[in-house]
């Protein structure tokens, strides 16, 4: 300092720069009073007003890579390599090359040593607090600070970009303004199980709602840090899932629905259904389920293929929605079936009406790709009683359809304790069939079928039987249901194929001058599977029969169920040389181009027209009506169920050739079906009508 510069106070020796330029005694202030803690990462650092010009900022210490760098580990490596490699084992030239090659390697390692140390230096030498604020102004996820009366004390930056609140806005506010009402006492009891039990809270999802309104979901951790002073609350650190979210839903919505007609499926079915029955607890609420089944759906997937199909789906799926209440439910069970649920029902009728009127709405006339179809369903009932379940309930509405299809197409029924009945009954038979041939319960009885001139047996047909020890003599409608739902139906069938066979041509040797044909009747199964031509031409061929002695019977519904496949197994089976027959003529919805189409070689009009000759005139005219386009087409005619001679009489003025009934035999056993040709030759008809 020179005599003309201004006086100036005198400086302690050794007083850094910083201290010097500022006249507030800073570094006597450092001794006497201890650091305040300030919130931060990293090392700490008191804050004073500063009295002059800014001090000069430090400079930067210099790292290890500032002092080494790759030129000197070079040579270093090199004379390294020289000195381990024997002078005598290479050359002079290649001594070189080597030496230069693990100098580099060596450079190389050293230098990626320097670099990672350099890294560890750099970091450690940035301020805590300046290296906080910047990974928090960058972190995705947000953090909240909450004291304990629920207020927001702390929102860190990422509350702009995930709600659309700046931090400072939020300080004061109440977490019910930012948490959605519905989660609010969820976020409530963590931090009341927090405060109380002083355990962690694991993590749980909550919903916040954004500025514009909109839903944020978020992944929540709570911690207690209310002890840290410079924290003093509850940390609340939030990780978005909205997108997870959504995708959860969505792969929820896909397990609950049914892709096609996007209703629930069976198992949100269920679940609908045990929680009504769980609410009807304690209170007199009816609740009812229906089964729809939707008839022939079968024959239309076949015929016009499953695009046509799903699309009728879909519009009955419609039209179900359309006939329910608000609070009522529809799902589809799966294939054809749908379900549907009813709730606080004022009584069972109006369960029915309901029914009915699905029932109607199916039977409407469907537009289906330049087609217009006419559809119908059975309903099955079943309503809630004690104990009722939701399995309960499917089941019993499922047997109550069933019994429904059993009386025609769209009907309903209603499951009552006869039907429960029903079903045990055909649990146990599904049971026993399945060794009732192996016990040989399964027998036949033979009908004669009866020229009606002569009154003379030309034919028989085979009626099955089942002996069954604890029910006694079972028919066929009794069991074979149950046959064909068990898959017992072809070995039944080709059992009696091959019986009847054989009895037949047991009869035409024991007796050549009485020729002897036998019917057998076949099910919709056996025409199904195909399988029938070769028990067919099995059963011939052990029994020795005459192909044109054996006639097969079908239903018009059997040969109405698929008509490509059952007019391909037909024309198979009149290859062979058999004979066919339409049995229960006039009682389904046979076209005469069907009848045209197929090589039918016999009619047997149905029992109900029979019954109504000589008391009801439009029945003889339409039994007439029969008789005469069989002889337009060539077929044979049989009448079943003649009981009374006026029957016959009648049918006799027809024109009428063959007729089967009580009026002539009762079915016989095997040995009784012998006497009547060896003794009678034939004759069936009593003495008084002969």
């Amino acid at each position: 300092m020179g005599e003309g510069d201004p006086a100036r106070p005198s400086q302690p020796t050794g007083q850094p720069n910083s201290e010097r330029a500022c006249g507030c005694d800073a570094a006597r202030r450092r001794k006497e009073d201890p650091p305040r803690r300030r919130h931060g990462m990293g090392n700490s650092r008191v804050k004073h007003q500063r009295c002059g010009p800014a001090a000069p900022r430090p400079r930067r210490r210099r790292g290890p890579t500032d002092v080494v760098c790759l030129p000197l580990f070079l040579p270093l490596g090199a004379l390294v390599a020289l000195l381990v490699i024997p002078s005598g084992s290479v050359g002079v030239a290649w001594g070189w090359v080597l030496a230069a090659w693990a100098g580099l390697l060596m450079a190389l390692a050293l230098w990626r040593l320097a670099r990672r140390r350099t890294a560890r230096y750099r970091w450690a030498t940035i301020p805590g607090d300046r290296l906080f604020q910047s990974l928090l102004r960058h972190a995705p996820d947000l953090a909240l600070v909450i004291d304990g009366h629920g207020g927001i004390t702390y929102l860190s930056p990422a509350a702009g970009r995930l709600v659309g609140l700046e931090p400072n806005d939020c300080v004061g506010m109440d977490t019910a303004d930012l948490v959605h009402p519905e989660d609010l006492p969820l976020l409530t009891g963590a931090l009341r199980d927090l405060e109380e039990e002083d355990a962690a809270v694991l993590p749980f999802d909550l919903r916040l709602q954004r500025a514009d309104g909109s839903i944020l979901w978020v992944e929540s951790k709570l911690s207690d840090l209310r002890e840290d002073p410079a924290v003093a609350g509850f940390v609340l650190n939030v990780h978005e899932i909205t997108q997870r979210k959504a995708i959860e839903a969505k792969l929820v919505h896909q397990a609950l629905h049914d892709p096609l007609t996007a209703l629930p499926n069976r198992l949100l079915f269920h679940r609908r259904v045990e929680e009504a029955l769980a609410v009807r607890n304690g209170r007199p609420r009816l609740l009812a389920v229906l089964f729809l089944d939707i008839d022939d759906f079968k024959t239309v997937n076949d015929t016009l293929g499953h695009a046509v199909g799903d699309e009728l789906l879909l519009k009955v799926a419609l039209r179900i929605n359309g006939c329910l209440r608000p609070d009522d439910l529809a799902a589809r069970l799966g294939g054809d079936e749908f379900g549907v649920l009813l709730v606080d029902l004022p009584s069972m009728h109006t369960a029915v009406q309901v029914a009915r009127g699905l029932v109607e709405v199916v039977a409407q006339p469907l537009a289906l790709h330049g087609l217009t179809l006419t559809m119908h369903a059975c309903v099955g009932i079943a309503l809630t009683n004690e104990g009722a379940s939701a399995a309960s309930l499917l089941r019993d509405a499922d047997m109550a359809m069933r019994q429904a299809k059993s009386q025609g197409k769209g009907q309903v029924a209603v499951f009552d304790a006869a039907l429960q009945n029903g079903a045990l009954q055909r649990l146990s038979l599904r049971a026993d069939l399945a060794n009732a041939l192996a016990r040989r319960e399964l027998f036949l009885h033979y009908q004669p079928i009866v020229e009606l001139g002569s009154g003379r047996a030309v034919a028989t047909e085979a009626l099955l039987r089942w002996q069954h020890p604890q029910l006694g003599t079972l028919l066929p409608d009794e069991f074979l249901p149950v046959a064909e739902e068990t898959r017992l139906m072809r070995p039944i069938g080709r059992w009696v194929l091959e019986r009847a066979c054989l009895q037949a041509q047991a009869c035409r040797a024991r007796f050549p001058g009485q020729p002897l044909s036998i019917s057998v009747n076949l099910t919709s199964t056996q025409l199904d599977e195909g399988a029938v031509v070769e028990d067919v031409e099995r059963a011939l061929e052990n029994s020795g029969l005459p192909p044109a002695c054996l006639v097969l019977e079908l239903t018009e519904s059997t040969l109405l169920r698929d008509t490509q496949s059952a007019a391909a197994t037909v024309h198979s089976l009149k290859e062979l040389g058999i004979r066919l027959a339409v049995d229960d003529f006039g009682t389904g919805y046979c076209s005469l181009s069907y009848l045209q189409r197929l090589p039918v070689d016999v009619l047997k009009i149905d029992r109900s027209f029979v019954a109504g000759l000589g008391s009801d005139g439009r029945q003889a005219k339409l039994t007439e009506g029969i008789v005469q386009m069989a002889r337009t087409l060539d077929m044979q005619i049989i009448a079943e169920g003649i009981e009374s001679s006026g029957q016959l009489a009648h049918l006799r003025r027809l024109g009428c050739d063959l007729g089967q009934g009580y009026l002539f035999s009762y079915p016989l056993g095997p040995e009784d079906l012998e006497d009547l040709l060896a003794t009678r030759h034939g004759e069936c008809l009593p003495a008084s009508l002969a």
